[in-house]
């Protein structure tokens, strides 16, 4: 039979090492850019396979898993590159993303603006290295990780 102290050790130990492996996938995104700067510059497409691929996918979200991520998820006011499903059809947030270096200043209104009309609750917006989150219906800035 398994013991409390055991089912504790066990959680305390699957969150550490999952915050261990994000890490680990942090440090080597950093070095990618470091490294690839250039070529990741050049497109958002890049960027995508790269540096936020990766990233969600540390985050146990999966962009090739289409019950955890659609890709372009189309709204009325134009394609969003990521919705993170939640339960239910409707998407728990939105992440659109930018070739690396790009300025996340100009693309911040779009960005809230497509969580506001398809009534989803997140918004982000990276360019791989980047990220900003949003609280969508009160536009509230969330977070700033660079």
């Amino acid at each position: 039979m398994i013991t409390k102290e055991q089912v504790e050790d066990r959680k305390h130990w699957s969150t550490t090492t999952m915050l261990d492996d994000l890490v680990a996938t942090i440090t080597a995104l950093r070095e990618r850019i470091r490294t690839h700067s250039s070529d990741l510059q050049a497109n958002e497409i890049r960027t995508r396979m790269a540096l936020i691929n990766p990233l969600l996918q540390a985050l146990e979200w999966d962009p090739a898993d289409p019950a955890l991520v659609t890709p372009e998820y189309t709204t009325d006011s134009g394609p969003v590159d990521y919705a993170l499903r939640g339960s239910g059809d409707k998407p728990a947030a939105f992440i659109e993303a930018k070739k690396l270096g790009e300025s996340l200043v100009k693309h911040q209104e779009q960005m809230v603006r497509y969580a506001n009309m398809a009534g989803v609750p997140y918004a982000g917006l990276t360019d791989g290295n980047h990220w900003e989150f949003y609280d969508d219906p009160n536009n509230i800035f969330l977070l700033w990780w660079a």
